[in-house]
């Protein structure tokens, strides 16, 4: 944000495109930091390798979910947001 004043930037709205499994906390590190008077927009892009239905057939899979909600609980423990 500070880099955004810098050059007299204040945005209204901030578009978010990022992988589904990473969307919440994503969103969540945005309102953080921007605060709740800018609009966000969120936005999923489809993975090359996994999708909704696969993400746990296998260990990789497994992983990222489980690392999400690793670095999700520790927002909230650090009250990021």
């Amino acid at each position: 944000m500070k880099k955004l004043e810098e050059i007299n930037l204040s945005p209204k709205t901030i578009i978010i495109i990022t992988l589904p499994y990473h969307m919440r906390r994503s969103s969540l590190t945005f309102k953080a930091v921007f605060g709740k008077d800018i609009k966000i927009i969120r936005h999923t892009i489809l993975s090359s390798k996994y999708t909704k239905e696969n993400y746990f057939k296998d260990f990789n899979g497994w992983s990222y979910i489980f690392n999400e909600f690793i670095k999700l609980y520790g927002g909230r423990l650090m009250k990021h947001y």
